[in-house]
C-alpha cells in the first residue's frame, strides 16, 4: 500500500508570478543584520476572516480600496504588487513580533510589505500596503 501525501491546504498554497514562486530574497547580510534567518520570499494563497483578520493574497485583495491605489500605481494585480515589492525593496526594518518590514519606493509612495517567517524555510507575505511615506520605521538594512 502506497502512503498518499495529505493535500496541501488551499491557504498554503504558494502562488506564482509567471512560474516564479520566489518573488524575493532576505539575503545573509541582512538576516545578520536583522538577527533572523535568510531565505526566499513568497506569497501563500492564504485567508480571509469576516472579522478582517488574515494572511496573504486573499487578505491583501480583501481591501478594495486598496485594490484601487494599487491600480492608481500601475499595478494590474495584488500579486504583482507584492513582487515589485519583494524584487525591488530597498530598507529592511523589524517589527516587535518578529515579523520584517521590506519597503520600496514606486513613484512618490513607500510600499510596505510584511513577511513572517514560515517553518516550511521561507519568508511569507502577511500584508502589503502603498503609503506616502517610511517616516517612524528605523531600518537595520538599506541598499
Amino acid at each position: 500500500m502506497m502512503n498518499a501525501e495529505s493535500p496541501i491546504p488551499p491557504h498554503r498554497h504558494v502562488v506564482s508570478l509567471r512560474d516564479v514562486r520566489d518573488l524575493g530574497y532576505i539575503t545573509e547580510e541582512m538576516a545578520a543584520l536583522a538577527a533572523c534567518k535568510s531565505g526566499p520570499v513568497r506569497l501563500l494563497e492564504g485567508f480571509q476572516a469576516p472579522n478582517g483578520k488574515g494572511f496573504g493574497l486573499l487578505h491583501i485583495e480583501a481591501n478594495i480600496p486598496r485594490g484601487r491605489q494599487l491600480e492608481g500605481l500601475g499595478f494590474n494585480s495584488a500579486v504583482e504588487f507584492v513582487a515589485y515589492i519583494a524584487a525591488n525593496f530597498v530598507m529592511v526594518a523589524t517589527q516587535e513580533n518578529g515579523r520584517l518590514l521590506l519597503l520600496a519606493q514606486c513613484k512618490n509612495d513607500w510600499l510596505h510589505l510584511v513577511v513572517e517567517w514560515d517553518p516550511e524555510g521561507f519568508w511569507s507575505c502577511t500584508t502589503a500596503i502603498p503609503k506616502r511615506h517610511a517616516r517612524g520605521i528605523t531600518a537595520v538594512w538599506t541598499k
